[in-house]
């Protein structure tokens, strides 16, 4: 796709806060991904339009998402460094990206991070009371 277009846009259900005009008045006649990229608008928009599979690979969007995650390893690791869940879920992950495991396999490691997720959750409330 070269150019993002409007009606691409509203195909894709955006917010209540970008009904059609608004759209039409920072898209115009239509912009590239990284036109998209230098729009003054919150970065969570942005990134609501750009991280699709209409516009990158789902592949690619899945390779980027366990890219993200390993980033964030570190901070979770210092906190809770016997809790191995999320690390086993982003390896995982990619060896269901590279086809080495089925999606049930990918799910049962996905709720497991999940778990691991709310069990930190859990942990700040009751630090935070």
């Amino acid at each position: 796709m070269n150019k993002i277009t409007v009606r691409h846009i509203m195909s894709w259900g955006p917010c209540s806060e970008y009904p059609r005009d608004r759209v039409k008045k920072i898209i115009g006649s239509g912009k590239t991904p990284l036109e998209i990229c230098t729009l003054g608008l919150p970065a969570q928009d942005r990134l609501w339009v750009l991280l699709r599979p209409e516009i990158i690979p789902e592949m690619d969007l899945h390779r980027l998402a366990c890219t993200f995650a390993t980033g964030a390893l570190p901070i979770w690791e210092k906190y809770y460094p016997d809790d191995k869940r999320p690390r086993a879920a982003i390896e995982t992950k990619q060896k269901w990206i590279k086809g080495e495991i089925t999606v049930e396999e990918l799910t049962a490691a996905g709720d497991a991070a999940g778990d691991a997720a709310g069990d930190a959750a859990g942990d700040a409330a009751g630090d935070a009371a």
